[in-house]
């Protein structure tokens, strides 16, 4: 049986919350639209684990042995669906 927690997955989750940190940000203070953090499932991290698995049919073809599993895309969903929690956290407690 395969670890969900991989250093894979971490360091995807990683790289990739920059990106959905940028994407809140622009969606609910410069075009003030959208609001993602106030949905019951954010949007953001949906649409980013939607590519993530668009990658993994692809891997699945052309390279099977570096799909991601189950449990990678469920870690990588949970730190991305954390990192507007720790953005609003950051902005109430410094603005």
């Amino acid at each position: 049986m395969k670890k969900a927690i991989t250093f894979r997955a971490v360091l995807i989750a990683i790289l990739l919350m920059p990106l959905n940190s940028w994407w809140v940000a622009y969606m609910e203070v410069i075009t003030y639209t959208g609001h993602p953090t106030t949905m019951s499932l954010f949007f953001n991290v949906v649409f980013t684990l939607l590519f993530l698995i668009l990658i993994n049919y692809l891997l699945k073809r052309f390279a099977p042995r570096y799909m991601f599993t189950q449990g990678e895309l469920m870690v990588i969903y949970t730190i991305l669906a954390l990192v507007p929690v720790w953005l609003d956290m950051i902005c109430i407690r410094f603005s």
